[in-house]
């Protein structure tokens, strides 16, 4: 049950985010790429939920998929100028094509029910652990400045916690590699955040 908290609570801090630069009328700091990998990550996971009939994965993932779109959808006119508005409409659209084709794929390949929940436990993982990642992306502008604004520290928090409990509920309670294979990776990436944000404390966010 734990888990299902903090599940929507990473995927709903994006929301909170965008939610606060609306109030200001600009980006400032905010990196918007993890807000349109999070509408894909979500996917991914309520479709692999779904094909191995496991409750806790779907309710851990359909609310916060509707709050990933809402932020995703609200935060797009902020970024209207900005070098990182390409780099996020790429990301997107590119994740959805390649998502469209994967199910074209798994439907027509005539493989088992088995076979393509397995095909659909990677492509989540692969798009958590891109999800858990994509706040690095700014790594090297932070180091440079020495401002981690543009690492959304709710998000972390909620990441490192829910990448935990995850973890421990994939390997002990399941023993399913699919859920905490990617969870523990993101653990570490968390931790990663984590050490930035110390070592570069943000500064006033830029309105």
């Amino acid at each position: 049950m734990a888990g299902l908290v903090t599940s929507n609570a990473l995927y709903f801090s994006p929301l909170s985010a965008v939610l606060e630069r609306l109030k200001v009328g600009t980006l400032g700091e905010l990196n918007p790429l993890p807000a349109a990998v999070t509408v894909l990550s979500t996917l991914a996971w309520l479709q692999y939920g779904l094909a191995i009939a496991d409750p806790f994965v779907v309710a851990s993932n359909i609310p916060g998929l509707t709050a990933a779109i809402a932020g995703f959808v609200l935060l797009l006119p902020l970024m209207k100028g900005t070098s990182s508005l390409k780099l996020v409409q790429t990301s997107f659209v590119t994740g959805c094509a390649a998502t469209l084709a994967l199910w074209t794929w798994l439907v027509f390949s005539g493989m088992t029910a088995a076979a393509r929940a397995s095909a659909l436990g990677l492509w989540a993982s692969a798009f958590f652990i891109v999800l858990c990642s994509s706040p690095l992306t700014s790594m090297r502008k932070v180091i440079q400045t020495k401002d981690a604004s543009s690492i959304y520290a709710p998000m972390t928090a909620a990441q490192c916690a829910n990448c935990l409990l995850w973890t421990v509920y994939g390997y002990f309670g399941v023993g399913n590699i699919f859920v905490w294979g990617p969870n523990f990776t993101g653990l570490l990436l968390s931790f990663a955040q984590l050490g930035l944000k110390v070592l570069y404390p943000s500064k006033a966010v830029a309105e």
